[in-house]
């Protein structure tokens, strides 16, 4: 390389150094200096000599060797960081990258360098994320920054970033560099994933449970409310999420939940926190029912805010439950006491009303004496009526079932119920034509639907309307629990009238024996038999009313398999007729006076009798004697009318039993013989009625002769 002096000289060309040249002064100082040499020509262009110029360019030097030295030290610190970095021009185009993006891509800087950044190994993997890569660009390059969390593709497979863009400006504003930002996210983006399951999996076994379970905060907002809370209250999670919780609490509770919650955030004393208590609570329609409510305290929160979990249960099933159990024990008790009393009281009308019917004749020339006889009569008989209701409220009346279509019945009685109900109520016949019949007792369905709306047109003294309904429900175990039905298809028969309605205490109390609202016009009797009938019957009545609303009675009656319709049962052509005969009968009674009544009656009319107080007199008497015919009472002493006839018919097949009793306290699936259960003689006993019976069981025998 030539000296510059000599080149100026040879050449006559004017010289600048590519290269510092550094001077050292007398003192030692080193200067950085920049030279030139240019020629010094005649006026014939010979070179004379040459001029040097010496430049101090030493800040300068010092200024481009600290920006050098930086930018290698920002190159090696960005190339070992752990985050990606890299620059990309407005286009896209990657013009640095650290080291980060090359290691887990395996690539290195010239393979990277001038590519856009959506064509690149990390992004070109899939169409759609590369096409949010290069929006991504587009957008910084119009001056938004941008953030986003997307996957990139490494050699170990897709990880994810939190890819950040930033556009770089220059003093005259314009973007003339992008910077890319990448942190791998993929630990935060696999809790963020595990606390979304577990999340789901808290949501999932909230909302799954039985018990509703509601989250409130500090101040009483609701923040949480399960499926079961949704379903027992009405409102969905959005309507009632943000909303006060006293919103699902009858008035009187909600001030008091309030109250308690004002006083345990001043004092942290707890009256309620932890402890269960039943409340009114109110559901979405308004309508109020009894809740029992728990309420833990959650941990606090980093920002020391405390959150509450109540958990209960809809207490309506359960409450149910236990007045229909209250009622049925109360029930059963009575109707042990009524029963006992009932089987005396039947065999003494049974005197008095056998006794009146032997003496009517001989009292036919005597008009005073038998009128006195008939109000006798008129007496015992509307005992018997008294006795038969206690007896059907005790669930002690023998009841014979037989197929009814609910809807044939009530179109029957249409008329008979319009009278009834006069002309200041209107009724009104909803049937569904599809009803299949029930097993019930036909005499017993009359009565209760007359008493129903009986007792409905004394609920609407200023006139209103009655409507009676027929469906077929399917009930579910949900459903059939609180009524104490097993699950299937029921005929459900409705009556509904718009009266004056009940208060809940009164609805507890209808169903009691001798409870009345009509004061000493009302027997309270009528329901109670109908609850009574509802019991032997296998199915349920439910009761809903409202003051000022009216009230509504569901009968729940088990559809029956037959599809037979109402049968009338025969009548004897006889029933009015000759009813003498002969053949031998065995009575069988405890009761004297009765005993020595049906001995005369059965006398008069040509039959062989013998009598008998007890089970084991009448098998003496039995095996000593030709019987055709035994008459016997059910409840006795020792040995009882069922048994009495077990033993009966394994000494002698062909002796017919007839049983009679005042009140039945025996199941017929116990004593084995459902045909004695179905067929016996109701006490008190009618003469006529009772010499039809034996003519035809004798004659069923070819025994009678007349």
């Amino acid at each position: 390389m030539l000296n510059p002096v000599d080149k100026v000289l040879s050449t006559g060309q004017t010289v600048y150094l590519s290269n510092h040249t550094t001077l050292i002064a007398k003192d030692g100082q080193e200067f950085q200096i920049a030279d030139s040499a240019a020629p010094i020509r005649n006026g014939d262009d010979i070179i004379l000599g040459m001029v040097l110029v010496f430049n101090d360019v030493t800040e300068a030097y010092r200024l481009r060797k600290e920006i050098s030295e930086n930018h290698n030290r920002l190159q090696q610190v960005m190339g070992d960081m752990h985050s990606m970095v890299a620059t990309l021009s407005p286009e896209g185009s990657i013009t640095f990258i650290n080291k980060k993006p090359l290691t887990l891509s395996g690539l290195n800087h010239k393979s990277v360098l001038n590519q856009r950044l959506w064509d690149s190994f990390w992004f070109n993997y899939d169409k759609k994320i590369q096409q949010r890569v290069k929006e991504a660009c587009f957008s910084a390059a119009k001056g938004l920054q941008i953030y986003q969390d997307i996957q990139m593709q490494t050699l170990d497979g897709p990880i994810w970033i939190e890819f950040g863009l930033h556009p770089i400006k220059d003093d005259a504003g314009d973007i003339n560099l992008l910077v890319w930002e990448g942190r791998d996210i993929s630990s935060r983006k696999l809790a963020e994933k595990k606390l979304k399951e577990e999340q789901a999996i808290q949501s999932m076994t909230l909302n799954n449970l039985a018990d509703a379970v509601i989250i409130i905060d500090q101040t009483g907002i609701i923040q949480h409310f399960n499926a079961s809370a949704q379903k027992i209250f009405g409102y969905s999670a959005q309507e009632i999420i943000g909303q006060k919780v006293n919103i699902l609490m009858e008035e009187n509770h909600a001030t008091a939940h309030d109250s308690y919650m004002d006083n345990y955030d001043r004092t942290s004393k707890s009256t309620i926190i932890g402890r269960g208590r039943e409340l009114t609570a109110k559901r979405k329609s308004g309508e109020v029912f009894p809740f029992h409510l728990t309420v833990v305290e959650l941990p606090i929160t980093s920002d020391g805010q405390r959150n509450f979990v109540g958990s209960g249960q809809d207490l309506t099933s359960r409450k149910q439950q236990q007045e229909m159990l209250q009622r049925s024990q109360k029930m059963d008790a009575l109707g042990k006491l009524t029963g006992g009393i009932a089987h005396d009281y039947n065999n003494m009308l049974g005197v008095i009303l056998g006794y009146g019917e032997l003496l009517e004749p001989s009292l036919s020339d005597k008009p005073k004496q038998l009128g006195f006889l008939q109000q006798i009569q008129h007496a015992a008989e509307r005992g018997a009526m008294l006795t038969q209701k206690l007896l059907s409220y005790s669930r002690q009346k023998p009841s014979h079932s037989e197929p009814v279509n609910l809807n044939k019945l009530l179109k029957s009685q249409q008329e008979m119920l319009e009278k009834t109900l006069t002309a200041r109520v209107q009724l009104k016949l909803d049937l569904d034509e599809n009803i299949k019949v029930t097993n019930v007792n036909l005499g017993d369905m009359e009565d209760s639907i007359l008493n129903l709306c009986i007792n409905a047109m004394h609920a609407m003294p200023d006139g209103g309307r009655l409507t009676i309904k027929t469906r077929t429900q399917d009930l579910s175990e949900q459903d059939a629990t609180p009524l104490s039905l097993t699950t299937g298809r029921y005929v459900v028969l409705s009556i509904s009238d718009t009266g004056i309605g009940m208060d809940k205490e009164i609805q507890n109390k209808i169903f009691d024996p001798f409870f009345s609202t009509k004061g000493e016009e009302g027997t309270g009797l009528g329901l109670s038999q109908v609850y009574g009938f509802m019991a032997r019957s296998h199915g349920a009545i439910k009761v809903y009313s409202e003051l000022g609303y009216g009230s509504r009675f569901s009968l729940y009656f088990p559809e029956a398999q037959s599809s037979g319709t109402s049968m009338e049962k025969n009548k004897s052509s006889e029933a009015n007729g000759n009813v003498s005969g002969n053949g031998s009968i065995l009575i069988v009674d405890d009761e004297i006076a009765l005993l020595e009544l049906i001995n005369e009656v059965l006398k008069k009319q040509g039959y062989q009798t013998y009598c008998a107080e007890s089970a084991d007199e009448a098998m003496r008497i039995i095996k000593s004697t030709k019987i055709d015919l035994v008459l016997s009472d059910i409840i006795m002493p020792e040995t009882n009318g069922y048994q009495l006839a077990k033993n009966i018919q394994e000494y002698n097949p062909n002796i017919i039993v007839q049983l009679m009793s005042g009140f039945d306290n025996e199941h017929s699936d116990d004593n084995g013989d459902h045909h004695l259960h179905a067929e016996q003689l109701i006490k008190p006993i009618k003469i006529q009625a009772l010499l039809t019976r034996v003519k035809e069981l004798l004659k069923s025998k070819n025994i009678y002769i007349n």
